[in-house]
């Protein structure tokens, strides 16, 4: 998985205690419960008579989301075991999509606060910054996120569909370099009468690998998207 843009650099004990606040809630969720509230007037600039005045909301909207590279999307298990479900943050999702009051906008999305456990967990990955430790992340459920974006977004699906393209030739390449590496070894200690058994041990753990992850994608999840014809499967 790629790991979403770095932060501010802090303290390395940031992330090991609990947050300051049990409540802390992200910029866009206080952008969220606090818009148009009146208590934060815009500034403007001072326009000349041929400008076309802007509001205060839709310069606020356009300043709030850059592009935000689907490679930073990321996909994620937790808990990371055998009972895990897969889940994608709200506030990485709101990002990609720009979508301001992103749970506004779709309440009936399944989600959920994520534990301090959790964001270390992501914290370790890179998936999250030493800063947003301290805020209060919310959880989607991913299979709901695909089907938003393949129903809404589909340009945005699109640009996700060739990351994740890009992600599982370069998890087979890695794969095939170990697999390679393994070979070598295991011919350079072993004697030239005991290299064919040695081959057969490496293509069994292979298919092992590869039968482990059929079983995860059709066992575990419950749903996975077929990266060959773009189409989720349930």
């Amino acid at each position: 998985m790629a790991a979403a843009g770095p932060g501010a650099a802090l303290s390395p004990g940031r992330c090991d205690s609990d947050p300051a606040s049990p409540g802390a809630q992200s910029p866009k969720d206080d952008n969220e419960d606090n818009s148009n509230d009146g208590t934060h007037p815009c500034k403007r600039r001072r326009m000349g008579s041929g400008d076309s005045s802007r509001s205060c909301e839709t310069s606020s909207q356009d300043l709030s989301f850059s592009y935000y590279p689907a490679e930073n999307l990321i996909e994620y298990k937790w808990p990371p075991d055998e009972t895990g479900e897969y889940y994608m943050l709200q506030e990485q999702v709101s990002e990609y999509l720009g979508v301001t009051s992103f749970k506004r906008k779709y309440p009936d999305l399944e989600r959920r606060d994520l534990s301090h456990k959790e964001k270390l967990y992501l914290r370790e990955l890179n998936v999250i910054t030493e800063t947003q430790c301290t805020l209060g992340l919310t959880a989607l459920r991913s299979d709901e996120v695909i089907d938003l974006m393949i129903k809404e977004y589909p340009a945005k699906h699109a640009e996700y569909s060739v990351i994740l393209q890009e992600k599982e030739r370069q998890r087979i390449t890695d794969h095939y370099k170990e697999y390679s590496q393994m070979q070598q070894q295991s011919t350079q200690k072993v004697e030239a009468s005991k290299v064919p058994e040695y081959i057969k041990k490496a293509a069994k753990k292979a298919a092992e690998f590869n039968s482990n992850l059929n079983r995860e994608r059709m066992e575990e999840r419950r749903a996975y998207f077929d990266l060959q014809t773009h189409v989720l499967t349930r």
